[in-house]
C-alpha cells in the first residue's frame, strides 16, 4: 500500500488584519413649535412683540384688539386675552379691512408643518370675510377664507397643513385679515405653528480594527 504525504514546499504566512469602517448617518427628528402666541402680552390695539396690526382701508383706528371682551369667548381653548376684530362693536357707519401678521419663523428644516388656532367667526352679511394666508418668503398664499358662520356659536380649534405653502422659507409668516362693514366679529387665540424638524444627516465614520494575527501552514 502506497501512502501519499503532502509537504508544503514553503511555509506561507497569512496575515489577518481585519478592520471595519462603518458610516452611520444620524438624523435628528423632533416635534418643534416655532410660533406660539396666546396674545397675553397684547394690550388694547397694541399686539405682542413682533406682530403687526395694520389697517389696510376703512375707518381709521378700527383694527384688531387684544383686550376687548365684549363678545366674551371662553370655549374652544379661548382663555384670557385673545385677538378680535369686533365690527359690531365698532358700530354703524363704519368699515374695516385690517390685517394681523405674525413675526417671521424658519421652516427650512421641516418635513411636516401645521398651523393651528382657536377660532370664532360670526358672519352677518355679504361682503364680510375672514382670510388666513401664509408667506413663503416671496408670495402670500391663501389657506382658507370664511364667508359664513365658522365655529360660531361654539368656537373650535382649526388646523391647516402649511408645509407646501411655506416652501421651506427661512422668513415665513402667517396673517389674518378681516373685512366687514358693521358686521359681527372674528376672534382668534393660541396661534401655533409646529411640525417635525429633520436636521441634515451627518455621516460619522467608525473604524474597528482587530489585533493582527499571523499563522503558518503546518503550525499546530
Amino acid at each position: 500500500l502506497k501512502q501519499y504525504f503532502m509537504t508544503p514546499k514553503s511555509k506561507s504566512k497569512w496575515l489577518f488584519m481585519p478592520f471595519i469602517i462603518l458610516f452611520i448617518s444620524l438624523n435628528s427628528y423632533s416635534q418643534t413649535i416655532i410660533l406660539n402666541e396666546d396674545f397675553s402680552t397684547g394690550s388694547g390695539k397694541t399686539p405682542p412683540s413682533g406682530w403687526n396690526n395694520v389697517l389696510n382701508s376703512g375707518t381709521a383706528g378700527q383694527i384688531w384688539n387684544f383686550t376687548d371682551t365684549t363678545p366674551a369667548i371662553t370655549d374652544g381653548d379661548f382663555n384670557g386675552n385673545y385677538a378680535i376684530l369686533d365690527s359690531d362693536g365698532y358700530g354703524n357707519a363704519s368699515s374695516q379691512n385690517a390685517t394681523l401678521t405674525s413675526p417671521t419663523f424658519d421652516t427650512s428644516t421641516f418635513t411636516s408643518l401645521e398651523l393651528s388656532f382657536s377660532n370664532q367667526f360670526r358672519f352677518y352679511a355679504t361682503g364680510e370675510s375672514a382670510r388666513i394666508e401664509v408667506f413663503n418668503g416671496s408670495n402670500w398664499t391663501t389657506i382658507d377664507t370664511y364667508t359664513t358662520n365658522t365655529d360660531y356659536p361654539t368656537s373650535a380649534v382649526r388646523t391647516y397643513n402649511i408645509l407646501a405653502a411655506t416652501n421651506g422659507a427661512t422668513n415665513a409668516r402667517v396673517r389674518f385679515t378681516y373685512i366687514g362693514a358693521w358686521g359681527y366679529w372674528w376672534a382668534i387665540d393660541n396661534v401655533k405653528v409646529e411640525g417635525t424638524s429633520s436636521v441634515a444627516p451627518t455621516r460619522i465614520p467608525i473604524t474597528i480594527t482587530a489585533d493582527a494575527k499571523s499563522k503558518e501552514f503546518g503550525d499546530a
